[in-house]
């Protein structure tokens, strides 16, 4: 277990390594002790009068000096556990405690990549239905995104005054608002408030896109269709702009959720798209 104390956690190499090892000694620490008690010896070899295995003397605790052991079946001849071992044994509890090799910590870990994994495919939100802590890490990624894209509107916005005067995205009580209303995690209810804030925020806030690059980032664009989607009517004009409208708003909003509507789409998958969608927001702000 030498191979385990470390102030690092410790990689699978170390792991697979160090068990094996382990077990080895205690198995030659287990053969020492029946030895010496005069315990495994076969029938046939008393009845012949062979003594059993001498146990060599002087080998064992050399050997756990330079080996290292961290088990508390090492002991020192008195009894008492020797103080190598009791030093290296308080450096694993240690260790464990950090949460190097931890049940929390392994538990902490699955919750992260859970999160991870359902958050980065549509295919994949079903994840969040199963594991709640996962739940709870979405939670708290929002909130990271949200704060991050407060911060980058602050950024893009003094940037953008200095060179022309004005902000890029305008800043009001709406907008605060609106940046509220994305950091909260959302479900089928709130999917078309998400959506309104988000319009608010990247579509009106920049002057119908007139303060963006021309042409406009896919990003704002993206935003309108999906508001466009949710409250108006798609089916006024011709029969091909109908047609060419409805595609355009499945394609979009399948980009983001993994479903071409919002009816197809249970709890899990609109609060996965919302990360999505926050991911989005936050590589936007960073170069509109």
């Amino acid at each position: 277990m030498l191979a385990m104390i470390r102030t690092a956690p410790p990689q699978a190499g170390q792991v697979s390594m160090s068990m094996p090892k382990a077990r080895f000694r205690r198995c030659a620490q287990v053969i020492a002790a029946r030895r010496s008690a005069s315990v495994g010896a076969s029938a046939p070899a008393t009845a012949a009068g062979r003594p059993p295995l001498p146990r060599l003397a002087r080998v064992t605790r050399p050997r756990c000096r330079l080996l290292g052991v961290n088990t508390p079946w090492a002991f020192s001849g008195s009894g008492e556990r020797s103080e190598g071992c009791r030093q290296r044994t308080s450096t694993l509890s240690a260790c464990n405690f950090i949460g190097s090799t931890g049940g929390d910590s392994i538990k902490t870990r699955i919750n992260i990549l859970t999160k991870r994994l359902a958050t980065s495919s549509p295919r994949f939100s079903a994840l969040l239905g199963a594991y709640h802590e996962a739940t709870d890490e979405v939670s708290k990624n929002i909130s990271e995104l949200t704060a991050g894209a407060r911060n980058s509107i602050y950024d893009v916005n003094r940037k953008h005054a200095a060179a022309h005067g004005v902000d890029l995205f305008k800043v009001t009580t709406e907008s605060s608002a609106a940046l509220s209303t994305i950091g909260e995690p959302g479900r089928a209810m709130e999917h078309g408030n998400f959506v309104d804030a988000l319009y608010f925020l990247v579509y009106e806030g920049s002057g119908a896109c007139k303060r963006l690059p021309d042409p406009p980032p896919d990003f704002s664009m993206d935003v309108k269709f999906l508001r466009t989607a949710i409250r108006h009517d798609v089916s006024h004009g011709s029969t091909s702009e109908v047609r060419s409208k409805k595609i355009r708003a499945g394609e979009t909003f399948e980009k983001f959720s993994g479903k071409k509507t919002p009816e197809e789409c249970g709890p899990e998958e609109f609060l996965s798209a919302q990360v999505r969608i926050l991911r989005e927001l936050v590589s936007f702000l960073s170069d509109p």
